[in-house]
């Protein structure tokens, strides 16, 4: 992605489409809005891509992830960054145990969205901005109404096409923290 080499791991998501990876990552970087004390949480890091972008513009990274393979490879491919530290486990057990209040809270769950217990424990950490990544819009719709009513605002949304000449798009959506 970039000029950026990921290793990946069998059985671990990376992106079809670096060029549209590149996309992606610009619009979060543009709705994180990150300034060099910022605290980010990234649920569902995967193999750090999209960490790997962030972490340098932010003060610390705390990266979520269940897949320990991915967890491996995040070690490897974030090698070069001091302010991220990688939690391995579901972001539902993971998020409530963390004593971290912070400024930028990312999700990119998979097409299934967010659990209930997952929606829960974003709701109760009530980040100041909360950057959601969908590819499965009617999960980004259910879990939507339920930001609403946890008292987050959308703000904005941005598709990307993610996988050209495909009907998959990925929806970026930035909320705020705040009836």
């Amino acid at each position: 992605v970039g000029a950026r080499q990921f290793q990946v791991s069998p059985g671990c998501y990376f992106p079809i489409s670096p060029a549209a990876a590149g996309k992606l990552i610009e619009t979060v970087l543009r709705y994180a809005n990150l300034n060099d004390s910022d605290i980010v949480i990234e649920g569902y890091a995967g193999v750090g891509t999209l960490t790997a972008f962030l972490a340098p513009h932010c003060g610390e990274l705390h990266a979520i992830e269940v897949n320990p393979n991915a967890i491996e490879d995040m070690a490897v491919n974030l090698d070069d960054t001091e302010n991220v530290a990688a939690y391995e486990g579901f972001v539902e057990e993971v998020l409530p145990d963390l004593a971290i209040q912070p400024d930028v809270l990312i999700v990119h769950p998979d097409d299934d969205g967010l659990s209930e217990f997952a929606m829960r424990a974003v709701a109760q950490n009530r980040p100041k901005t909360l950057i959601t990544i969908y590819g499965n819009v009617a999960k980004m719709a259910r879990d939507s109404r339920e930001r609403v009513r946890a008292g987050f605002q959308p703000i904005e949304f941005q598709p990307v096409d993610t996988q050209p000449q495909t009907y998959y798009t990925e929806v970026v959506g930035l909320w705020r923290w705040g009836r």
